[in-house]
């Protein structure tokens, strides 16, 4: 944990995680600052392991993807094997996330593919044929909608409910390719990198790539430019709630909704498909405070809350956003 966190910090990770491609002089005014000591500070943030980098979300839906989510209770192995196992893992173009946990689960993975068909072989290439000898069982959610929540906790503020970055909807048919392309892969994990810069790597006018930039923002394929911040570096916890529910009717699915969105300590909320229906995650100092939230969850929703799990995030080895090469 880093406790040299002051208030000017944590203001400055709010704007960056709101948005985290616009201009410092822009983020200083925000925080009430110079321009020199914000970056000072951004940079010192970035050193210090508290901003692990620049993401650009992209709603892979858009792009004819759909997210699933493996979990991964794993058999006992010595440290060498658990290494090449991850590092595999986190190699491949297909898998976005990838994660260790403590509760039922040890690992979790979120691949990319176009169908469940498309899954299915990738499931047995990546994770059951090389390390079947390593796996004891898994579960698997697909995703269909992401609800990505601001860390209102950092101001110790409350946040507009209505306000998140969505991914989400029914996968694209139609091919992504070209300059739009080119331009995801540039700022996939460096959402901050100058205009001027992408425009020379992709052989395109800087106003071209700015256009280019706005129009994949207006029609929903960048959901958000944020930074990556580090839960345990500001002295929390992330857990997850993996809820199995019945009887949801449209007039409690909002209400549940609301309960999250209006919680500045819940960072996202997942739809599913699968043994899960929602899958809620949130930052918290200690056990004692996750529990308080899953008391209220279970106290304020018993009609339709009919079995739940909870899970500790402990590291991401890997976060991203950013499709794979069209050859599959």
């Amino acid at each position: 944990m880093d406790t040299k966190l002051d208030a000017f910090d944590r203001k400055l990770l709010y704007s960056l995680e709101i948005d985290g491609r616009q201009p410092l002089s822009k983020v200083a005014r925000s925080v009430g600052m110079s321009k020199q000591a914000a970056r000072y500070r951004v940079d010192s943030l970035v050193k210090r392991g508290i901003i692990k980098l620049f993401l650009t979300q992209i709603n892979i839906a858009k792009l004819g993807y759909t997210n699933f989510e493996v979990w991964i209770r794993l058999k006992d192995m010595d440290e060498e094997k658990r290494q090449a196992m991850f590092k595999s893992l986190v190699d491949h173009p297909h898998i976005v996330w990838v994660a260790t946990c403590a509760g039922k689960w040890d690992l979790v993975v979120s691949i990319l593919a176009r169908s469940v068909a498309h899954f299915d072989r990738l499931y047995l290439e990546l994770l059951l044929n090389p390390f079947s000898d390593c796996i004891r069982s898994t579960d698997i959610s697909i995703v269909s909608e992401n609800y990505n929540f601001r860390r209102a906790y950092l101001i110790g503020g409350r946040r507009d409910p209505e306000e998140f970055a969505y991914s989400g909807g029914e996968p694209s048919t139609a091919a992504f390719t070209g300059m739009n392309l080119r331009i995801l892969r540039e700022i996939a994990f460096d959402a901050r990198l100058p205009v001027k810069t992408i425009a020379e790597r992709i052989g395109a006018s800087p106003l071209t790539v700015s256009r280019r930039i706005r129009e994949l923002v207006k029609s929903g394929v960048i959901s958000r430019f944020k930074a990556f911040i580090c839960s345990k570096k500001v002295g929390f916890e992330q857990w997850e709630v993996l809820l199995t529910l019945q009887n949801l009717t449209p007039k409690r699915e909002k209400e549940l909704f609301g309960f999250c969105a209006n919680n500045p300590n819940v960072i996202f909320l997942i739809k599913c498909v699968g043994r899960w229906g929602l899958d809620i995650a949130i930052d918290v100092k200690n056990v004692e405070e996750f529990n308080e939230f899953v008391n209220q969850l279970r106290a304020h929703f018993p009609d339709i809350l009919r079995d739940f799990e909870t899970v500790r995030i402990l590291q991401d080895y890997k976060m991203n956003y950013l499709p794979p090469p069209e050859k599959t």
